[in-house]
């Protein structure tokens, strides 16, 4: 990695232009300074997390005796399209925005020879799906992890400044993108990978291409009829936690059949129905907030948290 240029955080307090031009040059010293820091510092990468259509994702050794750090940029197939450039952008600025325990911290961002990347905090925990695929966890261990979920995400979609709500909408909180630290004594909760996010001062995505994933997308988001609201957020979260309860979301093989079954039919919900041990307010509140039909859905994660945290006391 050789960096061309870094940009720190930016302020968000309103400057005279004198001041601002102050202000930046104090941001671009101290860019160099930590671009110097960090290049003299990293040593190797450690791990590559992976490459999806959106973002290729590595952990690369903190400076000096700090914890590692994430290093994002778009996608090989992305790198020199419009989408690639502003899913970065968007995750850079929702991570300026929403400073939450639940999110990466950003720490820089800029462009070396293989183009723009940025560099965030790593959030601990497992991913979702990696809890699911231990098998069918206890029912009393999901109402702890769903309730930890749906309130970090109600802090997300009701976040709100001076000016009022952000609405906040991630646009993709699958399995892959929700993590729960297991090392802490209470369920903690992060969520990552914003680059269908948007919020009321940021860019929308490029529509119909922040589709979500299959099977967790609801119906009218998979067929490409609307773009990710926070109402299919709460559809594609309740999904996901489903997973750590139920075998399976669908009875499809491969995607295009997951697309044709999911936008068609829904989700196959049938064992979530007959389910012995989860509680009936339970029960309805999740069949609701996955109702083929986006009019009959509890629409609110904190609904969700609400009857969660009745069953857990």
């Amino acid at each position: 990695m050789n960096p061309r240029h870094l940009e720190p955080q930016s302020s968000a307090l309103p400057l005279s232009y004198t001041h601002q031009a102050r202000a930046r040059e104090g941001y671009i010293w101290r860019a160099r300074l930590q671009r110097l820091f960090f290049l003299l510092s990293m040593r190797a990468i450690v791990q590559l997390l992976g490459v999806g259509a959106t973002f290729e994702v590595v952990v690369v050794e903190g400076p000096g005796e700090n914890e590692p750090v994430l290093i994002k940029r778009p996608a090989p197939s992305l790198r020199d399209r419009r989408e690639g450039l502003a899913a970065l952008e968007r995750e850079w600025r929702v991570l300026e925005t929403f400073r939450l325990a639940a999110l990466p911290k950003p720490l820089f961002r800029g462009e070396d020879e293989r183009g723009p990347f940025l560099a965030e905090s790593i959030v601990p925990g497992v991913p979702l799906r990696e809890v699911a695929e231990r098998g069918p966890i206890p029912t009393a261990r999901f109402y702890e992890l769903a309730w930890a979920a749906f309130t970090a995400f109600a802090e997300l979609h009701e976040y709100a400044d001076e000016r009022g709500p952000l609405g906040f909408v991630h646009g993709d909180p699958s399995p892959d993108n929700v993590l729960f630290d297991e090392t802490t004594a209470g369920p903690r909760v992060g969520f990552v990978d914003f680059g269908n996010a948007t919020f009321r001062d940021a860019p929308a995505p490029v529509f119909p291409h922040a589709r979500g994933t299959l099977p967790y997308a609801p119906p009218e988001l998979a067929r490409g009829e609307t773009p990710p609201t926070a109402a299919t957020d709460v559809y594609a979260l309740t999904a996901s936690l489903l997973t750590l309860v139920l075998p399976e979301l669908t009875d499809a093989s491969n995607e295009a059949a997951v697309l044709l079954e999911v936008g068609d039919r829904g989700l196959r919900l049938a064992a979530l129905a007959t389910h012995r041990e989860i509680e009936p307010s339970v029960k309805e509140a999740l069949l609701r907030a996955l109702a083929f039909d986006p009019r009959q859905r509890i629409a609110s994660a904190r609904e969700l948290a609400h009857v969660l945290a009745q069953a857990r006391a």
